[in-house]
């Protein structure tokens, strides 16, 4: 079941012309009572709805709330997470489509015929690790991998090549 997130609104008496309200909740899960906890999945336009969250979390004393929030076509990759408790994830890579695969990728084992690579990690490490086993090439810092694996496939049509740090705002 689904709700939009304007009836999210009307329920908390916020005006809905004042606060983004565009898309709605697709799932809520995790619910632990012992620590007061839970997850809630929704789906929006363009940008996470922020105030509308921030206006009902007000209403409610000693409540707070992290998200993890992603508009590729808007640059917005933001986890508000800084404990990393509820959402660890730091980095995304996505290679998508059916550019060649470069000569040395894949070094111990077959290439595939296209891409199809969208992958969240909770470190450089972890994701420099990835990128060693996929193109054979160590990298010293994520501006150093960014900069390789965005450039990958400038010229080519049907590919998406990104390398994102999420931000903590």
């Amino acid at each position: 079941m689904t709700v939009d997130l304007d009836t999210v609104a009307k329920i908390h008496s916020l005006d809905c012309k004042e606060i983004s309200v565009n898309g709605s909740i697709e799932t809520l899960d995790d619910y632990v009572p012992a620590s007061n906890f839970f997850t809630l999945h929704s789906d929006t336009s363009w940008a996470p709805t922020t105030e509308l969250w921030e206006a009902v979390v007000a209403q409610y004393k000693g409540v707070s709330f992290v998200y993890f929030a992603e508009e590729c076509g808007e640059s917005i990759y933001v986890n508000t997470d800084i404990t990393r408790i509820y959402f660890p994830e730091r980095y995304l890579l996505e290679i998508c489509g059916d550019a060649p695969v470069p000569e040395g990728w894949y070094p111990n084992q077959d290439k595939p015929d296209y891409f199809d690579i969208r992958k969240y990690f909770d470190s450089f490490e972890e994701l420099n690790s990835y990128c060693v086993t996929l193109t054979g090439n160590d990298f010293d810092t994520f501006e150093e991998l960014q900069t390789y694996i965005s450039g990958l496939f400038d010229s080519e049509e049907n590919m998406v090549s990104n390398v994102i740090e999420f931000t903590e705002e």
